[in-house]
C-alpha cells in the first residue's frame, strides 16, 4: 500500500533527514546548523562513544583494539534489505557493532524487542553483534539501548525473520494493525486501520449532540465512559492510541485537497507562525546591549532541569566539586534550588501490558 505514496515531508522528518545525514558525515561542517540541532548531533556523537566503551569493556578489548566503520551501509541477506546507519567491525575478533539513531520525540522499542534491529543482525556474518538504539531525544535514562546476539542468537533469529519475510510474501497475507503503524506512509489509508478504530469507537456509536456547550459535552462523555465494561475500555484505549497515527496524515490528505480546490466544505485556516529562540546566550546579550536589564531578562527565562543535569553529568559546569553520574547531578540541583523548587507529581500514562 506504501507503494507510490510520497515520504511525509514535515518539519520533524526533514530535521531528521538533515541529522542523519551529518551524522553519517562527521565531516562535514555543522557551525551553520541551527544550535539545537548542533546539540543534537553532540548528544548522539557522545552516545556513540557510549556505546563503543561499553563494548570494548565488555568484550575485554583494548582501546587500540583494529576496527573498520562504515556509514550508511546497505546489506541484503534471503531477500530481505538493510539501510544501516552504522557499522564498526573489529575483524580479528568477529565482533560487529550496530547502530541505529532515531531523532524523533517518542522513544522506540528497545533494542533487545526491536525487529528493525534483529534483522540488521541477521545481515551480519560475525560471531558476536551488537545492535543498539541511539534516541538523543529521548529521556535521560532511554537514550541508548544495547543487545548482545550470540551466533546462537543469530541463527534463531534467522528462523524468526525468515518466516516473517515467507509470510510477507503470501499475496492474501492479512492486514495487522497495531503500534507499528506509524512508521508506514499508508496508515492514512490502510483499511484494516480504519477498521481497528472503528472497532474500538462503538461504545460511543451514539453521536453527542452538536449544539451543547463544551462543559455539557465533556459532562455527557464523562458519564459514558463510567459505564463502559473492562473489555469495551480497552478497545477505546487501543483505539486511541491507533488514530493518533492516522491524525497527521489525515490532516495532510485534508489539507492537499483543500488547496487543490477540492473538498468542498472544509476550508484552511492561515499558517501558524511561533517564533523561537534558538541561541539563549546570544539572545541574553543583545537584550542586554539594547537597554534590558539582566534582571528582568531573567525573569522571562524557563530554565531545564533536565539540560541543566546534563551538562553537570558531563562535567561542563564548575560547581566547585566533581559531578560523576547523573544521580549526582539531581541530587546536587535538589540541594541548590532546594529553595526554588517545586514538585509537581503528573497523572500516570496508561500503557498497555
Amino acid at each position: 500500500m506504501e507503494e507510490g505514496l510520497p515520504d511525509e515531508s514535515t518539519i520533524e522528518s526533514r530535521e531528521g533527514t538533515d541529522l542523519h545525514t551529518f551524522l553519517a558525515h562527521p565531516e562535514y561542517d555543522r557551525s551553520f546548523l541551527k544550535q539545537h540541532l548542533q546539540d543534537l548531533l553532540k548528544s548522539a556523537d557522545e552516545l556513540d562513544q557510549q556505546l563503543f566503551d561499553t563494548v570494548i569493556q565488555n568484550e575485554k578489548l583494548l582501546d587500540s583494539a583494529e576496527y573498520v566503520e562504515m556509514r550508511e551501509v546497505e546489506r541484503e541477506w534471503n531477500g530481505m534489505t538493510g539501510h544501516i546507519d552504522m557499522v564498526r567491525r573489529y575483524p580479528k575478533h568477529h565482533i560487529t557493532i550496530i547502530r541505529d539513531a532515531k531523532f524523533g520525540f517518542l522513544p522506540v522499542e528497545r533494542a533487545e524487542l526491536n525487529k528493525q534491529l534483529r534483522g540488521y543482525a541477521v545481515l551480519s556474518n560475525d560471531y558476536v553483534v551488537y545492535v543498539a538504539i541511539i534516541q538523543p531525544r529521548a529521556p535521560f535514562n532511554q537514550r541508548i539501548t544495547v543487545a548482545r546476539y550470540s551466533d546462537d542468537d543469530i541463527k534463531n533469529a534467522r528462523v524468526e525473520i525468515l518466516l516473517i519475510i515467507q509470510q510477507c510474501a503470501d499475496p492474501n497475507a492479512p492486514l495487522r494493525a497495531g503500534e507499528w503503524c506509524r512508521f508506514c506512509r499508508a496508515r492514512g489509508v490502510c483499511p484494516e486501520l480504519m477498521r481497528e478504530v472503528q472497532k474500538g469507537l462503538v461504545p460511543f456509536d451514539k453521536m453527542i449532540p452538536v449544539d451543547l456547550s463544551k462543559t455539557a459535552k465533556l459532562g455527557r462523555v464523562e458519564a459514558r465512559l463510567a459505564q463502559l465494561s473492562d473489555d469495551d475500555l480497552s478497545k477505546m484505549l487501543q483505539a486511541y492510541s491507533l488514530i493518533q497515527f492516522v491524525s497527521e496524515p489525515m490532516m495532510d490528505e485534508a489539507r492537499r485537497r483543500i488547496q487543490a480546490g477540492e473538498f468542498d466544505g472544509w476550508k484552511l485556516s492561515k499558517p501558524m507562525e511561533r517564533r523561537k529562540i534558538v541561541n539563549s546566550q546570544r539572545a541574553i546579550s543583545l537584550l542586554s546591549l539594547a537597554g534590558m536589564s539582566r534582571e528582568d531578562i531573567m525573569e522571562c527565562a524557563n530554565l531545564s532541569l533536565t539540560k541543566l543535569e546534563e551538562k553537570l553529568n558531563h562535567g561542563k559546569l564548575r560547581t566547585g566539586q566533581v559531578i560523576v553520574g547523573a544521580k549526582d547531578a539531581r541530587e546536587f540541583t535538589t540541594h541548590v534550588l532546594s529553595s526554588v523548587l517545586e514538585l509537581e507529581v503528573g497523572k500516570p500514562r496508561v500503557l498497555k501490558k
